[in-house]
């Protein structure tokens, strides 16, 4: 009886540590939706291992934290979900401005000092237009020129707070997480400064496009990816761009159709997702060098990204529809205009005559003046819709001869139109409310069956226990 008595007691302490977990609800706010619950799972001991060893349970609870974030201008949500497990001294920094983001607090375990990093990845304004600044070599210039603003801050934080013996936690979504990854490199390059070792710093980033030049791959930084999400490729492989972590792949990949054709439509096949975008990115950077995009379209799109994420979500929200239906829509139905601007003799011109860029710049400034009185168009005071006039030529002087080309070779301009017919769907997958779900799948504590299981194990095990000892202490 006694190797069973033992048993137990070796199991006992195991069970209890299973479910002796922080359980509770944290907010987040989706794009475009209301504010959310959602369920996480919390317990100290996933700071007792190893970061260089895979822990989903970290990896779910991380990527619970990176969303808390989404959050206009404040830090309610993630300050309430700090508070929740435990870390205090909390400290929010460029939560109101257009630089980065970040809410960082503390929490002693043992005889280390925990540091949690979140980067705020979602829900920002005029933050948003900083991810076209590519820079023309090196990492990706707007997410690195932010990564070495929270290297500071953390710094900082270890400084003012005493701290010593340092375990860091950084974890992000998105622009975010490029940003936790290039703050994970340095950090394991200057892990002195920072008062903490390799196997103590976790860094958690998720649905992140690959923005660092360095090819090292850190075994403490986990890239989560959902292999449908159009952002992970936002920046192509051929501008030699890495993730330095360990790639997570979610997701099942899905299926859109190839379509052709510029006036009829033509189904051609079905391909997944994640091989069109892979195909769509590397073919662009064939025909766009970072080179090209850093003199000739940088600027442009960032002064067009600052006018839409100046706006409200309500506003954004408008001028998306207003964009994507009514004007688009307007085209294809507009026999006219396909006729004057579409036909051979123009897109022959368009390869080599410079000028024919202006002509078709007039013609759709002429047809958006048309729009002017569109409620989702008004939006745009008078003197942005200028600024968005000014920057239409540049856009197009650069893309139209891509976008030719491709028409050219294939006589399909099937990219393109492939990519604009299933937009929707594709950015869906860039949603945090699409990947909740698969990631807490993940988590054996999301599980209900396992939670029951461990609970009944439990009760019996107690049981045993006590009917032994008592039957032991009545001798």
């Amino acid at each position: 009886m006694k190797k069973y008595l033992l048993l137990i007691l070796l199991l006992i302490p195991f069970k209890v540590n299973a479910l002796d977990v922080v359980i509770g609800e944290f907010s987040y706010t989706p794009a475009f939706e209301n504010p959310t619950k959602e369920k996480y799972y919390y317990h100290d001991d996933y700071f007792m291992k190893s970061s260089l060893k895979e822990n989903n349970h970290l990896l779910t609870m991380s990527y619970n934290l990176a969303i808390s974030t989404f959050e206009i201008n404040n830090t309610t949500y993630t300050k309430k979900l700090y508070n929740d497990i435990g870390f205090k001294n909390i400290k929010a920094e460029g939560i109101s401005d257009s630089t980065i983001g970040t809410i960082i607090a503390h929490k002693k375990i043992d005889k280390y000092d925990i540091v949690a990093v979140a980067i705020r990845g979602g829900q920002y304004k005029r933050e948003w237009a900083n991810n076209f600044v590519a820079g023309e070599t090196g990492n990706i210039k707007g997410f690195n020129e932010s990564s070495k603003i929270i290297n500071t801050r953390i710094k900082e934080y270890i400084k003012n707070n005493k701290l010593k013996n340092v375990k860091i936690w950084v974890v992000g979504y998105s622009r975010g997480g490029a940003i936790a990854n290039l703050t994970g490199v340095y950090i394991n390059n200057h892990l002195k400064e920072f008062k903490t070792k390799k196997e103590d710093l976790y860094v958690y980033t998720f649905e992140a496009p690959a923005s660092s030049t360095d090819k090292t791959k850190y075994n403490n930084i986990y890239n989560v990816k959902n292999v449908n999400d159009i952002v992970t490729f936002a920046y192509p492989k051929k501008w030699k761009l890495y993730n330095n972590g360990k790639i997570v792949l979610i997701g099942d990949t899905k299926e859109i159709t190839l379509t052709s054709g510029v006036l009829i439509k033509k189904e051609l096949e079905k391909v997944k997702i994640d091989e069109f975008l892979d195909d769509y990115f590397n073919w662009l950077s064939n025909n766009l060098s970072r080179e090209t995009y850093y003199n000739e379209l940088e600027k442009p799109l960032t002064s067009l990204a600052n006018i839409f994420f100046g706006k409200s979500e309500t506003e954004r929200e408008k001028l998306f529809n207003f964009f994507a239906n009514d004007f688009i829509n307007s085209f294809i139905l507009d026999f006219d205009f396909q006729n004057n601007y579409l036909n051979k003799e123009s897109l022959d011109m368009m390869y080599s005559d410079n000028d024919l860029y202006d002509y078709l710049t007039d013609a759709i400034i002429e047809k958006l003046d048309k729009f002017r009185s569109n409620p989702n168009f008004q939006v745009l005071t008078d003197s942005e819709y200028e600024t968005f006039k000014e920057n239409l030529y540049p856009i197009i002087r650069t893309l139209a001869p891509i976008i030719y080309k491709d028409y050219l070779e294939d006589n399909s301009l099937y990219r393109l139109r492939t990519l604009i017919e299933n937009i929707e769907e594709i950015v869906v997958n860039h949603y945090p409310q699409t990947n909740i779900e698969i990631i807490h799948s993940m988590d054996s504590y999301y599980n209900k069956k396992s939670i029951i299981f461990d609970s009944i194990m439990l009760v019996i095990f107690i049981s045993i226990f006590i009917k032994y000892n008592y039957k032991t202490l009545s001798k």
